[in-house]
């Protein structure tokens, strides 16, 4: 694949996503006792696609708690890292991970319930 395809595969892609999501980034003010507090705003509005995975389990209190997560199919040039959040159909998400798709033409990220 030549990078005039990969542009046009990635151009397409975005095209295609039938979803809206918002990149979240956090400001941080203090608080004036030596704390801070998070606030979270819209850094960026992306198309993607949202599918639900079947979850996983984890040990949390000594019992076996269920863990949801989501899997976000944006376009490749979105910038975003685990530092921000997802937010998707007016729920915001921890992204837990970011993954660079096949043929680098889209980037995957792993959200999980807040």
């Amino acid at each position: 694949m030549d990078d005039i395809e990969l542009t046009r595969i990635r151009a397409d892609i975005g095209e295609l996503m039938p979803d809206t999501g918002y990149i979240l980034s956090v400001t941080r003010t203090s608080d004036g006792g030596g704390g801070w507090t998070d606030s979270w705003g819209t850094a960026s509005t992306v198309t993607c696609r949202v599918d639900y995975t079947r979850g996983v389990e984890v040990l949390a209190g000594g019992a076996v708690q269920p863990k949801r997560q989501l899997i976000a199919t944006v376009p490749y040039s979105t910038i975003v890292t685990t530092a921000n959040r997802f937010e998707y159909g007016g729920v915001s998400f921890a992204i837990a991970s970011v993954n660079v798709g096949s043929w680098l033409t889209c980037k995957r990220l792993v959200l999980e319930a807040l």
